[in-house]
């Protein structure tokens, strides 16, 4: 991740989207621009492969706000029935298919 004005940025979340490429890779990129776009000033988000890392170089976001913002992804996509939004660290989420859904079927 980039450094902004000598401050050190270390990762505060870490989303798992694999789930997500599984329907259209595009759908990774769509998630990185659309947390760029709704977290605060001072916050980098970046791809690693099929993670994205945010960072804060301001006050950090919590993890409820976070969760709120990757729900409002699926609304937007309409991707609700079919993913929903499990925490699986204290700084980790996780893009998860629904039970009882096929992956073919996405």
């Amino acid at each position: 991740m980039p450094e902004d004005k000598g401050k050190e940025i270390s990762v505060s979340f870490v989303i798992d989207a694999d789930h997500l490429t599984w329907m259209e890779d595009r759908l990774l990129n769509e998630l990185n621009s659309f947390m760029e776009t709704r977290l605060p000033a001072g916050s980098i988000v970046d791809r690693s492969g099929k993670n994205i890392l945010i960072g804060f170089t301001q006050k950090k976001l919590n993890k409820r706000d976070l969760k709120t913002y990757l729900k409002k992804f699926l609304h937007k996509f309409e991707l609700e029935e079919k993913f929903h939004i499990i925490a699986t660290s204290d700084e980790e989420f996780k893009v998860q298919k629904r039970k009882g859904i096929d992956f073919r079927e996405l």
